[in-house]
């Protein structure tokens, strides 16, 4: 299998699970906001998002003009993610608390974050 369509249906699927159980379960999007005071959730957090951002950049770092730069693009944020939550829990704690009093914010990038999630699943398994 090629490494982009394999990435492609990782966080394509990923972010798409992910992404409807938040949407759909705003309890859920609450509870992960909490978590953000715990020091060891933040690290294994951080230190996930660390492992899987670098793994991607390291294996596909292709800055082209198609569908496969939101691959590369997804890893770089998923590393940078990883890097905030272990160089700047406090700064993490602080979003978290922005988006508990915006909700609609996050609903929103939710939603986009679904949409790109989709496209990126469906040219992954190739249906589009």
């Amino acid at each position: 299998m090629d490494i982009t369509l394999f990435f492609a249906q990782f966080w394509g699927l990923y972010m798409l699970i992910i992404g409807l159980l938040i949407f759909f379960n705003k309890s859920l999007m609450k509870e992960m906001i909490k978590l953000t005071s715990d020091k060891v959730f933040l690290f294994v957090s951080g230190f996930l998002s660390l492992i899987l951002g670098l793994f991607t950049v390291l294996l596909h770092n292709l800055w082209v003009s198609d569908w496969r730069v939101i691959i590369t693009i997804f890893g770089w944020l998923a590393l940078l993610k990883g890097i905030l939550i272990l160089g700047c829990p406090d700064f993490t704690k602080r979003i978290s608390k922005h988006y508990n009093k915006n909700l609609s914010t996050a609903n929103v990038q939710i939603t986009i974050m679904v949409i790109v999630a989709l496209y990126v699943t469906l040219k992954g398994f190739g249906l589009y």
